[in-house]
């Protein structure tokens, strides 16, 4: 004798199976609009050097070797690869393409010879490590292109604040963090980043110790 299956259980656990795969659909479409392109890579941030983008204890998800096919653009988080030594990865936005003059004076960012915009959104008071408390800025930066983003200033007189123009050579670019004042990056010991050390664009915090940060997207609006 056929069996068919039917009733109540079996209607609703047709209904979950749906509602799973339509939840499954809008979750890749999700991230597609985000950037996700291909299969993820996952990483942990472990510093504070593109606060307030990402913070210790943020977890995001990548689209994994996004550049092997597409041309970097301005204002884009990149993770790459350290070109010392070309294992260790970073996460840092791109501010410089090949042939861009690049310099930092008085704390504002110029790219050929002109200021980026920028608008002072808070001021306040964050204690580091040390104990020291420093009056920290908090800055929407908009690049030529439009791109759009938050960055944090502790003044605009730190080291990095004053820097030489830096000329980008072919087939390489330029990449500071978003927390100026705390970031080792291009304008220190990184240097240039080749377009080989490139990896992953990183695309959603999918956890984070904070859980209100869970399901942000990181990359500034093009």
């Amino acid at each position: 004798m056929n069996r068919i299956r039917g009733g109540f259980p079996y209607l609703v656990g047709t209904m979950l199976w749906i509602a799973a795969v339509g939840l499954l659909g809008t979750a890749v479409w999700w991230l597609g609009e985000l950037g996700l392109r291909s299969i993820p890579r996952t990483y942990s941030i472990p510093s504070g050097s593109s606060a307030p983008t990402l913070v210790p204890g943020d977890y995001v998800m990548a689209s994994r070797n996004h550049y092997r096919d597409r041309a970097p653009q301005r204002g884009e988080l990149i993770v790459f690869k350290l070109p010392r030594d070309n294992r260790t990865d970073y996460v840092k936005r791109l501010v410089g393409l090949p042939g861009d003059r690049v310099q930092i004076q008085g704390g504002i960012l110029h790219i050929n010879g002109a200021p980026v915009e920028r608008e002072l959104l808070t001021v306040r008071d964050v204690t580091g490590f040390s104990g020291r408390t420093n009056k920290t800025s908090e800055y929407l930066e908009t690049l030529p292109n439009g791109r759009r983003y938050t960055i944090l200033e502790d003044g605009d007189d730190w080291p990095y604040d004053n820097t030489r123009e830096y000329l980008v050579p072919p087939g390489h670019y330029f990449l500071i963090g978003d927390n100026r004042d705390n970031s080792e990056d291009s304008r220190g010991t990184v240097g240039f980043v080749p377009r080989a050390n490139l990896r992953d664009y990183p695309v959603v915090i999918f956890w984070s110790r904070d859980l209100d940060r869970i399901g942000t997207a990181v990359q500034p609006a093009p």
